[in-house]
């Protein structure tokens, strides 16, 4: 009965360490995929419980602490091997979380080995081996709700971060420490935890200390990337307003040519028109039409900073050949230009780079912004046929170097703005809809339109316009 009891409560005693790998990556996988990873567990925890019974009653093993140590060392690996599988391409980040667990797992042993020892002797260990595993679970459900806060701080949180030779040292040195760790857990002598006290506490306190400058770095990333995103986004509006500034020069230089052509057009119009050569006269008009068509410039809003930007990335969606539409209503100013021209920015770019992942046929970006009396509505959408993974927040994951600011700064943005963000997939279209508060600036003596009958006079409406609008009345 007792050797049941134990394999069953030895079984149990795993689950903590493989739910914590589990919680630490699973936002990484698919609803269906953590579904098929949690029912498979359940289907090795079932057989672990058989098999090790099995092994103690046959004879196999006998019933010590070191048959015990065996199996603890051994009967991890199907579900590190399932958990891998599942959560891929993190291979530093289960390296890391091995180790991590392995050490808890190794600490929280000696401890409520040492509790035991209090109460009993030392060689009556075996005979009361289920009461250490339950003092065991016991100290694992105390410190549990800690670990899985930090891992989903340094895993989750931190996951926009391009932090892979981050991770590949410092798994190492993590996997290093559990190392040391297996020389004390294989000592055959059950005596060994009590003169061995003392180093492994050492272990744990160095892992701990190595925990937290772990947190510690990759705050201190995120606060250089920030500073670099600032710094990007002054690039990015000057970069905007530079290409907007040479297309206003090149329609400028256009204009200036036809203009100074204009008495020699004219001349040879009016000898068409005297010589009763109207075919002639209409497609010379027709040419100047298609002359000065050119140095139009595209308009997208009323906002300029937010018209430059959309300008350069609409322009680059339509070199790459992507079908793009604009609509945008857009206030003249806001409170938020150069915030909300970042957010346009970010969106379109990565719109972009999944539509060049669509075949041709497959490739559409639509953008819309509506003002509304509650603020401004924003939705920009693309055709993207792969599933598309969101985290907690309902914000896409990408595990590609290099990508995921663009979604760092919207929930910043989010933040900042007290702004309402939502994402969504369906019918083959990738949506982001935004909705912002109070984004009008509004300008001196806005407020007494509020005082002003709806109906204006027309003597009176150019006088409320200068009033409003600073305009200058003739």
């Amino acid at each position: 009965m007792i050797i049941a009891l134990t394999a069953f409560l030895f079984t149990i005693s795993k689950l903590p360490s493989v739910a914590l790998h589990y919680l630490a990556l699973s936002p990484f996988a698919s609803a269906a995929a953590r579904r098929r990873l949690l029912y498979s567990y359940g289907c090795v925890a079932v057989i672990d419980i058989l098999l090790t019974q099995y092994l103690f009653f046959s004879g196999t093993l006998s019933y010590t602490l070191y048959s015990y140590k065996i199996l603890a060392v051994t009967c991890w690996v199907p579900y590190f091997l399932l958990t891998i599988y599942t959560f891929r391409p993190f291979w530093f980040q289960h390296l890391l979380i091995f180790s991590l667990y392995s050490i808890l797992t190794i600490t929280l042993h000696t401890l409520a080995m040492r509790i035991l020892f209090f109460f009993i002797a030392p060689a009556q260990h075996t005979a009361y081996f289920p009461v250490h595993i339950v003092l065991y679970i016991g100290l694992y459900a105390l410190v549990f709700p800690f670990i899985r806060s930090y891992f989903h701080t340094i895993f989750i949180q931190y996951h926009h971060l391009s932090t892979r030779y981050f991770w590949k040292y410092t798994s190492i040195f993590a996997f290093a420490l559990f190392m040391d760790e297996i020389y004390f857990v294989m000592s055959r002598p059950i005596q060994g935890a009590l003169p061995f006290f003392l180093p492994r506490t050492a272990i744990a306190l160095a892992t701990i200390l190595f925990c937290l400058s772990i947190r510690k770095g990759l705050s201190q990333m995120e606060v250089e990337i920030t500073q670099y995103k600032q710094h990007a986004t002054l690039q990015t509006e000057l970069k905007s307003m530079s290409q907007y500034t040479t297309t206003l020069q090149q329609s400028q230089q256009q204009i200036h040519q036809l203009l100074k052509n204009k008495r020699k057009t004219l001349a040879r119009l009016e000898s068409m028109i005297a010589a009763s050569q109207f075919a002639d006269a209409s497609t010379l008009l027709q040419q100047l039409d298609s002359s000065f068509s050119q140095t139009k410039i595209e308009r997208f809003c009323l906002n300029s900073l937010l018209n430059a930007t959309l300008t350069v990335y609409i322009q680059k969606a339509r070199q790459l050949g992507i079908p793009i539409t604009a609509h945008v209503d857009v206030p003249l100013q806001t409170t938020m230009d150069s915030d909300l021209s970042m957010v346009f920015a970010n969106l379109i770019e990565n719109a972009i780079h999944a539509s060049r992942e669509q075949l041709p046929s497959r490739q559409q970006i639509q953008i819309m912004s509506k003002q509304q009396s509650f603020g401004l509505v924003l939705c920009i959408q693309n055709r993207f046929d792969k599933p598309v993974p969101l985290d907690a927040d309902g914000f896409p994951m990408t595990t590609r170097k290099g990508h995921g600011l663009g979604m760092r700064s919207l929930k910043q943005f989010q933040a900042k703005y007290e702004a309402t963000i939502l994402c969504t997939q369906e019918n083959g279209w990738f949506k982001t809809y935004l909705q912002v508060p109070h984004v009008v600036n509004t300008p001196p003596l806005l407020w007494m339109s509020s005082l002003i009958p709806n109906r204006i006079s027309a003597c009176t409406y150019p006088l409320y316009q200068h009033a409003v609008k600073g305009v200058s009345v003739s």
